[in-house]
């Protein structure tokens, strides 16, 4: 029957177009079909099997690369489901290869988005390379998947590369700010790649860090137990939503009228300056802190309701986990699936440019990033004119 044809047919190639699991799949081929052509149709096992065996032989036909060396992208491969390039830069069959995948449009949409988030994932890479790094832009106000880049470590000279590549092949590339973790490899990159932007450290990364440090000096069970104790540790987690040029005097504060002569907390506090406050040298003149305040704080960000954190791309990671389904999948697979989220992104960016509404963030975190902007916006107000009063308030908005 040519309906049961049909239904074949469309299973074949969604079994090559899309992550869905066989189940999935054939649950939607077969969704509203007649019961006589139904009936014409092999058994649930039977498609399942013919699913997985249409994905396994794509993937033999190519072989499995067991070296960066020996890939050779086939067309297949180098174009999204709509026949566009999806390949920006291969460094061809060299031990350090990267391939950076993306398309002319994804590059045009980087290059009007003045807010970039950026973050590398590694459960979801193959074992031939060190980490897929997804670099995403605020369009209208959703964080887009636009660029997917197969590194091969995580050296600045990698990160310079890849910048240096995307500006190549874009030269409108001009972000206003970047957010990222932590990593100073990449900050060393964007300096010299893009020398004007502002960066941004994620605020979750850096509150991470402050537990570390809690855990590393054995305070954890105190912190955990202990509520005065939590808050003033808080306290200086709050100093990210102070004024830059007041963070200085305010931290200054809070270690004298905070934490006081505490002999158990000094070198807490010590370590604490010398990584995002100040480091002295023997003159006691100020040298900038391991992690500068212009990368941490979140003052201006907030004010200008940007995101606070990268919980977008974190977001974004675990969905693509899901659509891989396996960790370290192999090379063929991840490309698949780098296809798959690629055909996402395009139906995302139509929706937005058809002014369909996007799915707002979870009420939790909309009505918590509200209440910390409230009080930012209120920084030169009378009932804050004691910084002390101001960063207890954030202070209460905040978990580390």
């Amino acid at each position: 029957m040519v309906e049961a044809v049909k239904v074949k047919n469309e299973l074949r190639n969604a079994a090559l177009t899309t992550s869905e699991s066989p189940h999935v799949l054939i649950a939607s081929a077969s969704a509203g079909i007649h019961d006589s052509v139904a009936a014409q149709l092999p058994s649930s096992s039977s498609l399942k099997r013919t699913i997985r065996n249409v994905r396994s032989a794509t993937l033999e036909n190519h072989g499995n690369p067991k070296t960066r060396k020996e890939i050779e992208l086939p067309p297949a491969y180098s174009v999204t489901e709509k026949k566009h390039n999806f390949v920006i830069y291969d460094k061809g069959a060299v031990d350090d290869r990267m391939i950076v995948f993306g398309t002319e449009e994804n590059l045009r949409l980087l290059a009007g988005a003045k807010h970039w988030l950026m973050d590398g994932t590694f459960g979801a890479c193959s074992m031939l390379f060190g980490q897929l790094y997804s670099i995403h832009g605020i369009i209208g106000e959703k964080v887009v998947p636009l660029i997917y880049a197969l590194l091969p470590g995580r050296s600045s000279a990698v990160y310079t590369e890849m910048f240096e590549k995307l500006k190549a092949a874009e030269s409108e590339l001009n972000p206003e700010t970047i957010m990222l973790d932590m990593e100073q490899a990449v900050v060393k990159a964007l300096i010299t790649v893009f020398p004007e932007v502002k960066i941004r450290f994620c605020n979750f990364h850096v509150n991470q860090a402050l537990y570390r440090k809690v855990v590393a000096f054995n305070f954890k069970t105190l912190y955990d137990t202990n509520v005065e104790f939590a808050q003033k540790i808080k306290l200086l987690a709050a100093l990210a939503f102070v004024k830059a040029d007041e963070v200085v005097q305010i931290f200054n504060r809070i270690s004298d009228e905070v934490f006081g002569e505490d002999e158990d907390l000094q070198d807490f506090l010590f370590s604490f300056e010398t990584e995002f406050v100040a480091r002295y040298d023997r003159k006691r003149i100020a040298r900038d802190p391991q992690f500068p305040i212009k990368f941490w704080n979140q003052f201006d960000a907030c004010r200008s309701n940007l995101p606070r954190t990268n919980n977008n791309v974190e977001g974004w990671h675990r969905s693509f986990n899901e659509l891989v389904r396996q960790k370290h999948p192999s090379f063929w697979e991840l490309i698949r699936c780098l296809k798959v989220e690629q055909s996402r992104t395009e139906l995302t960016v139509a929706a937005i440019r058809s002014g369909v509404s996007q799915p707002p963030p979870a009420k939790k975190y909309r009505d918590l990033n509200e209440r910390i902007r409230s009080i930012v916006l209120k920084y030169d107000d009378p009932m804050y004119t004691d910084k002390i009063v101001y960063v207890k308030s954030i202070a209460n908005n905040l978990s580390i």
